[in-house]
């Protein structure tokens, strides 16, 4: 089963289980910010609950993941002048950690990485350090 195959059968609910047919239902509710219920063990409130905290954390305002879709570097811009320091991970459409940084100093609201990856869609979730915020933002990497 390709990766299609399964996302089109995660949307329709079909009685399909494993380990990558869960992760094709997270994909696809992460993409298009959906809560879908299915008929399976991913009606567990646990997988629930992570989506609806991944749909509020995406409506945040208080920061700006640019260009989008980039090709190397990118900027984040933060509404909070007090933030000094972030922490980023960047994640495949797999799950994988492709970029762990914890270092990205914040000056006049600006930072910036660099990910040098193949092209594709990517998750990047940012910690303000100084206030303990996360924040999920899709990332699409076209070079």
């Amino acid at each position: 089963m390709n990766a299609g195959s399964l996302v089109f059968n995660a949307k329709r609910g079909l009685r399909v289980a494993g380990n990558a047919v869960y992760k094709a239902r997270a994909l696809y509710n992460l993409i298009f910010a959906k809560n879908d219920v299915f008929s399976d063990d991913c009606t567990s409130s646990n997988f629930t609950k992570s989506m609806n905290q991944v749909s509020e954390i995406e409506i945040s305002n208080e920061l700006i993941l640019f260009p989008n879709p980039a090709k190397d570097e990118v900027f984040i811009q933060i509404n909070d002048e007090e933030t000094t320091q972030l922490e980023i991970q960047v994640f495949d459409a797999m799950g994988k950690i492709v970029l762990n940084r914890t270092d990205l100093a914040v000056k006049n609201g600006l930072s910036s990485f660099t990910l040098n990856t193949i092209n594709g869609i990517y998750f990047v979730n940012i910690t303000n350090l100084t206030t303990n915020e996360v924040s999920i933002k899709k990332l699409v990497i076209r070079k």
